[in-house]
């Protein structure tokens, strides 16, 4: 959606709209505030860049799985690793969160250790956004193999104010998260913003680890999503069953 310089009045029909557009770029003659380069043609459908970082979580134990997670392999390929092809086309910016870069380094994102071991995606969380600039991140955990983009840029179009823009549905800068509601909270595929760093730092720093425990300190808006529309694979028995097969799988 492409509007007049900022602090032009929309009009009624655009404050409609605006709410569904990915980005808002301001124009004065010729001159725009982005970067023509974040746009793509990808598989017959045009993409953009949106004005955020994809932090893929990769640090977890996989002790219900018994091997690491983001290394099965799907299509020829780890599972991280086909997460992040999917992610890839839509943010500027993706960078692995993961005590283990000889592993998990292999697609050329960034790998971001935690700043301190054993405190779970919390920490990763934290030490992540920490290390990128963005104000808004989307989170995802390395066990969901199918990522809904729909889904995705709807939660960040619901986490308001970006890139400097405040939509017309939530003008007073937006929740500190956007969290799909499925049945139960998916704070491990999430939009944060990096004002929750202060709050997350504080339940760590307490001994409070769990994701739900942060997040009840923060402003929060839950988004209702169907349970199939974000599908993880924690045991191996899932992973079968979402490859199809009902024999024992190697994934080695």
């Amino acid at each position: 959606m492409v509007e007049a310089p900022p602090g032009g009045r929309r009009k009624p029909w655009a404050d409609a709209l605006a709410p569904y557009a990915d980005r808002i770029v301001s124009c004065r003659g010729a001159a725009c505030d982005m970067d023509w380069k974040d746009v793509q043609l990808l598989g017959g459908r045009w993409t953009v860049r949106m004005p955020a970082a994809a932090i893929l979580l990769a640090g977890g134990g996989s002790t219900r799985m018994g091997t690491d997670k983001a290394l099965l392999p799907l299509d020829g390929k780890p599972m991280l690793g086909q997460i992040y092809e999917q992610v890839r086309p839509w943010f500027r910016r993706i960078v692995v969160s993961s005590n283990n870069a000889a592993a998990h380094g292999a697609l050329g994102a960034p790998v971001l250790p935690d700043e301190v071991p054993d405190q779970g995606p919390l920490r990763g969380i934290v030490s992540a956004l920490k290390a990128v600039p963005e104000e808004l991140c989307f989170v995802t955990a390395c066990d969901v193999p199918v990522v809904d983009i729909d889904l995705v840029r709807s939660l960040i179009r619901q986490a308001g104010d970006y890139d400097g823009v405040p939509i017309a549905q939530d003008r007073d800068g937006g929740p500190d998260a956007v969290v799909p509601y499925s049945g139960r909270p998916e704070p491990l595929h999430a939009v944060y913003r990096r004002r929750v760093l202060p709050v997350f730092e504080q339940c760590l720093a307490s001994g409070r680890y769990r994701m739900t425990e942060a997040l009840n300190r923060c402003r929060v808006k839950y988004v209702p999503v169907a349970p199939d529309r974000i599908r993880n694979l924690n045991t191996m028995d899932e992973y079968r069953r979402y490859l199809g097969r009902a024999d024992d799988v190697d994934p080695r």
